[in-house]
């Protein structure tokens, strides 16, 4: 039972770190005249924009029209930060302590 929690954890871990990439690599393509066209600009866009509209519309009932940088893709990457410790590093505790 420990190694599928801790096979469990991992997975999750790698899903985390790779969804952080997409959503730097989200960062860096708005900074630059990408081609909406090209499927690895739209396959992002359909990875991070349904996530960033949600947290827009959070930040914008507590701070209005005041905030003059995009601030979801920076809270998006600390509620997977606080995922990968406190899921994550949770489920790798359980599977240590688990006693055969």
């Amino acid at each position: 039972m420990s190694l599928i929690i801790h096979g469990i954890a991992k997975i999750i871990n790698i899903v985390l770190t790779l969804y952080t990439y997409v959503i730097i690599a989200s960062v860096i393509l708005s900074w630059v005249s990408a081609d909406p066209s090209n499927p690895i600009i739209q396959l992002i866009n359909r990875l991070t924009v349904p996530l960033y509209n949600k947290i827009r519309s959070y930040t914008n009932r507590w701070f209005g029209q005041l905030t003059v940088i995009d601030l979801s893709p920076f809270i998006l990457l600390l509620l997977i930060y606080f995922l990968q410790i406190a899921l994550v590093g949770n489920l790798f505790k359980l599977a240590g302590n688990i006693k055969f």
